[in-house]
Parts: C-alpha cells; structure tokens; sequence
C-alpha cells in the first residue's frame, strides 16, 4: 500500500469518526446540563467547560477512528456518550454543584443528552456522506 493511500485510508477513518458531530453534540448536552435546562443561565464559565468537554470528546473519537477501531451509529453514540460523562466527571467545576452526586448527576445527563444527538447527528452525516 501506498503513502498516499494509507493517507487516504487514514483521512477517511477521521470521516467515519465524525468529530464534528462528538464536539457539538456533547457541548449541547454539557450546556444543558450544566444549566438544568434554563440556558437563559448560560454563563462563560458553562461555554469554557462546554467547549473543553465537547473537545476532549471529539478528539478521544478521532483518536479511537485514527487506530483502526471501526465505528457505526451506535458505538459513536456510546463513545461519544461515554467521553462526555468522563470529561464532565473529571473537570469537577463548582458550576455544576457541591457534592459528588451533583457532578456525576450533571455528567449522566450531559453524556445521555450527548449520546442521543451524536446518534441521530451521526445518521444525517452517514446519509451525506454515502450520497458522495
């Protein structure tokens, strides 16, 4: 096989990974959550988590794609479910709560919320991507 078409294979299992669907979805779930589904509280402290945990779970989902692992709608959607959870977890921001129960309460609902988008997300871009 070639540079260029181990490139091409490379590139494509970035495709297939759809980070951009890992990044928004978990950034909506983790607003929502953070602010108990009033985002008329949405505050910069929410965005700046948000947007980190939207990043760490897109990036976790490149990686994954990047080292082979084969991905359809529904592991996306776990992955994507499972990466949310785990950053929301680990960045522990008092803007979620006091107590530990707070914070992981915070995090299952930002992961499900992530999850749900990542999958119907995921299916919109599988339809587009296999008109081309």
């Amino acid at each position: 096989m070639s540079r260029a078409e181990r490139t091409q294979q490379h590139f494509q299992r970035i495709k297939v990974a759809q980070p951009q669907t890992h990044l928004t979805s978990s950034f909506i779930g983790c607003l929502t959550a953070m602010t108990n589904g009033d985002l008329s509280a949405i505050t910069g402290d929410h965005w700046g988590n948000a947007i980190r945990a939207g990043g760490v779970t897109a990036a976790v989902a490149t990686v994954v794609a990047a080292i082979g692992f084969r991905m359809n709608k529904w592991t996306r959607a776990l992955l994507c479910g499972a990466a949310t959870f785990g950053a929301e977890a680990t960045f522990k921001d008092p803007t979620y709560g006091t107590t530990m129960s707070d914070i992981y309460q915070t995090a299952l609902v930002a992961g499900g919320v992530a999850m749900v988008l990542a999958f119907f997300a995921g299916m919109a871009f599988d339809k587009i991507i296999n008109k081309q």
